[in-house]
């Protein structure tokens, strides 16, 4: 549909065409673009007065009327395709390209039929395309013999064929194909979004189903792929309009309202300068109403025309706004609506507390919207499939990224708060937030949230040496100690938003990077996450310990020892499902002694520990639960005191990886054969002070040995002739 904006926005071209040549291609244009008394067309046209000569505009249409407005030659009459080249390409449409021979008797009624179609490539893909499905003689014959094209028709109109394809539609696809009549002319359709339309619709019963249903629709040419999305060719468009005329309904300019059907079900409401509140709120008499998209804009006044249309349009199933700075209280009334999208970026901030009542509800997209706050019952949308403001896509059972640093950060997870069915959440720059904003999230309420993403400031200031426990320097500049200072804000705020952001008692895997704090949060105890089956630390240089005989003392960064709690359940302080440990440049966590005591973590099956070089103290060695089945060291620092005593009793060990261990000088090789009976895999690299693994012998049950970077291992050539990486 062109529109007075459309056309004045071209004026914009004059200083960048002006002295080039250019060719202009206007494909199938029509009448609309010479309303107006031919000013529209004119007003296009401004634009190009300064070209170089022999620029040229090329023009195509159906319309006998453009033709005469816009021509200034004589106009080429375009011919349908002939003869053999027509022929073809109905083969191509009906068998595709993978046919050399056809059945003679259909290859009769076949050629019967093309001259029916007037050369016309479309007619031939839709009726090619519809005669495919039953390769019957008997349906063929029926085709050619349909009353239909005896209708009166000019000589190359091929709207019999196209209403033949229709007619041999499933019901279903009919249906679909019938509503799509409500759209414009050109609209680019995207599969995801009608089949969501035709859900809410009651078209069919799922998205899945809807999308299959539009690429039949699509194979059978009623659709076409254009850069962008989808259209429906003109002529098909024009079909669909003739046999939904009395349920679908277009109202271009405010003289249509006298055109629209009494009963019409189905409206679209383009964005003309003659519509405003008071005029579409005639729209309120046409109470059979299904579905309703308004394109007009109608600023401060559509909130209080959206009041009335909730309050008599009581059938409706589907509304698409422009905009709206509010959402009438009245929604409520809707109780059949099951979609609602607010398409353009407007002034909404909030949602009625009303709009609980839409139990209906499967969409609500409001995604260019900001809003601040949703209702606290917002969660008893129990039908509720999606639901999208700017920044935030929601889902029952979505996993949820949030990026606390790119200005909406905070908005988004204060909007988490009546948001109860996400199964994930990922928060990056967490430390951006605020304590407050962090309670107000109420995480811990989020009953079906299993996995929780928490990573802080990688690119924000950094911490200072004295903090993460380096020697200082005698004499600190001015600046490092306002570093320092700064350094003990972060730290003091990323305490105090972890210790907030306290999940659900149903979390299964928890991953925190860069957290700044020396100490976990007091809710990091096996009684409330006692189902977490995965645990990963990554660059958290401020980390010392992860034991559970310490909590952090939030106010003041003390830590204060904390006595386990005794009492007659054994499980109490155990993580009885932890069967994960991941533990990544924590470069100032001193122990871990005490979190894998195998009590602790009895299920513990993978154990990876990398980038601690230069903090871990094995001195007092190290004790693995017998559980475990894979375990990799990388630059753990000096080992000397834990290996190979930690291996002792690991029979369902089966991969062990050793990078960059410093102290370990021997491995017996009765640890291989009596202790680590099911290892399959083990990798060996960059041990220098390695002497020893017990020799070729010991090892040569193990399917895959890889060795190398150990300079001192002796009795080991035989073992890298015989394996190799695994």
């Amino acid at each position: 549909e062109t529109t007075t904006d459309d056309l004045d926005s071209l004026q914009d071209l004059s200083k960048h065409v002006s002295n080039k040549r250019l060719l202009v291609f206007l494909d199938d244009m029509r009448d609309d673009a010479l309303k107006e008394n031919g000013q529209c067309w004119k007003r296009f046209c401004a634009p190009f007065r300064n070209v170089r000569g022999g620029s040229m505009i090329l023009v195509t249409t159906r319309c006998s009327e453009v033709t005469e407005g816009v021509r200034t030659m004589e106009p080429i009459i375009l011919d349908g395709l002939k003869g053999d080249v027509f022929w073809n390409f109905f083969k191509l449409c009906v068998f595709g390209d993978g046919r050399s021979e056809i059945d003679p008797e259909l290859e009769r009624i076949g050629r019967s039929i093309l001259p029916k179609l007037k050369g016309s490539p479309l007619a031939a893909k839709t009726m090619g395309r519809m005669l495919s499905t039953d390769l019957q003689a008997s349906h063929w014959n029926s085709i050619l013999e349909s009353e239909l094209w005896e209708l009166r028709q000019e000589e190359a109109d091929i709207f019999p064929a196209l209403q033949l394809s229709y007619m041999h539609l499933p019901f279903y696809l009919k249906r679909c194909f019938a509503f799509c009549s409500v759209y414009p002319k050109d609209c680019k359709f995207q599969k995801a979004h009608l089949a969501e339309v035709w859900v809410a619709e009651g078209f069919v019963e799922s998205q899945d189903i809807g999308c299959q249903y539009f690429e039949d629709l699509v194979t059978r040419s009623f659709f076409q792929m254009v850069r962008g999305g989808y259209v429906i060719p003109d002529l098909l468009h024009d079909l669909a309009q003739k046999v939904s005329e009395h349920d679908c309904f277009i109202l271009r300019n405010d003289s249509c309202f006298d055109k629209v059907p009494q009963d019409v079900r189905h409206l679209y409401v383009l964005p003309s300068s003659d519509f405003d509140g008071s005029n579409l709120l005639r729209l309120c008499r046409y109470t059979k109403l299904r579905t309703l998209i308004c394109e007009k804009s109608l600023g401060k006044e559509a909130g209080f025309v959206m009041g009335h249309w909730c309050t008599k349009l009581l059938r409706m199933r589907v509304i698409s706004c422009a905009s709206t700075d509010e959402l009438p209280g009245s929604i409520g009334n809707l109780k059949h609506l099951r979609y609602l999208e607010i398409s353009r970026a407007c002034a909404l901030k909030r949602i009625p507390s009303t709009f609980r009542w839409l139990y209906n509800l499967q969409i609500f997209y409001a995604k260019k919207c900001k809003l601040e706050s949703l209702p606290s019952d917002f969660g008893k949308l129990i039908n509720l499939q999606k639901f999208e403001s700017d920044g935030l896509p929601y889902y029952p059972g979505c996993r949820m990224r949030v990026n606390a640093a790119d200005g909406q950060g905070q908005r988004i997870v204060r909007l988490m708060k009546n948001l109860n069915q996400f199964h994930g959440l990922e928060i990056t720059h967490v430390g951006m937030l605020t304590k407050d904003d962090a309670v107000e999230s109420k995480l811990k309420n989020k009953k079906d949230l299993d996995e929780l993403k928490l990573i802080f400031e990688s690119d924000g200031l950094p911490i200072s040496p004295r903090f993460l426990g380096y020697p200082e320097s005698q004499y600190m500049q001015d600046n490092e100690i306002d570093m320092l200072h700064q350094s003990q804000i972060i730290q003091d705020n990323e305490i105090e938003v972890l210790q907030s952001l306290q999940p659900p008692i149903s979390l299964k895997s928890l991953f925190l990077q860069n957290y700044a704090g020396v100490s976990l949060p007091s809710w990091f105890r096996p009684q409330n996450i006692p189902i977490l089956e995965s645990l990963t630390f990554r660059d958290c240089a401020g980390l010392k310990s992860i034991s559970l005989c310490m909590i952090s003392q939030i106010i003041g960064l003390n830590l204060i020892p904390a006595v386990l709690v005794h009492n007659n359940n054994d499980s109490v302080g155990m993580f009885l499902s932890l069967t994960d440990l991941a533990i990544y440049g924590c470069r100032n966590l001193s122990t871990l002694e005490h979190f894998l005591l195998p009590k602790y973590v009895p299920a513990m099956k993978k154990i990876a520990i990398g980038g601690c070089k230069r903090s871990l103290n094995w001195q007092r060695g190290l004790v693995l639960p017998s559980s475990l089945q894979r375990l990799s060291l990388h630059y753990c620092g000096d080992m000397f005191s834990s290996v190979p005593n930690c291996f002792n009793n690991l029979m369902s060990l089966v991969s062990l990886t050793m990078k960059g261990c410093q102290g370990i000088r021997c491995i017996p090789g009765d640890i291989w054969r009596c202790d680590l009976t099911s290892l399959e895999l083990l990798e060996i690299r960059d041990c220098p002070d390695l002497v020893s693994i017990g020799g070729a012998k010991a090892v040569e049950k193990i399917k895959s040995v890889w060795i190398c970077g150990c300079p001192n291992l002796k009795g080991v050539s035989g073992i890298l002739r015989r394996c190799s990486k695994g």
